[in-house]
């Protein structure tokens, strides 16, 4: 009898931490977006300065979507520490849009006054829009990138 309460005892603590959740979504390895500007005023080539405000309406759509996984949204903007670096003020991924369905469109209203006082600001400005999935504690992988929007001339210094 007592060997079999032991049995049980084990059988139920093995059930228990194979329903027991760690609280971390799975690496989401498979995941891809397409991001695509549907409007963004200002627009391309209108100038822009430390006051402006990006209104953006982004399309997205995620293939291999996880609802077990956080995807977010975030604006990126050109660095002057070389081409592929960027950068926003954000101070964590959770300060993007969370996008919660594998399709959709956000509208995204984001003052760049920030970045604007950022010396790594490169001008002109150039933005971009990504979609990122977390895989871990403080990582994440973008799986999808829009187009590229230049705000003022090209002969900005």
């Amino acid at each position: 009898m007592i060997l079999m309460r032991k049995a049980i005892a084990s059988l139920l603590t093995l059930l228990a931490l194979a329903c027991t959740s760690t609280g971390t979504a799975p690496a989401d390895d498979q995941a891809r977006a397409s991001v695509t500007i549907a409007s963004i005023h200002p627009s391309a080539g209108d100038p822009v300065n430390g006051s402006s405000v990006l209104e953006a309406q982004i399309d997205y759509s995620i293939t291999g979507f996880n609802a077990g996984s956080e995807y977010y949204l975030a604006p990126l903007f050109d660095s002057t520490e070389g081409p592929g670096n960027t950068f926003n003020e954000y101070e964590r991924l959770t300060d993007g849009i969370k996008i919660t369905a594998s399709s959709g469109s956000l509208h995204l209203r984001y003052p760049i006054a920030r970045e604007w006082r950022n010396p790594k600001l490169a001008k002109p400005v150039r933005v971009r829009f990504f979609v990122m999935v977390r895989t871990g504690a403080h990582k994440t992988r973008v799986i999808g990138t829009s187009e590229i929007v230049q705000f003022g001339s090209s002969n900005l210094a």
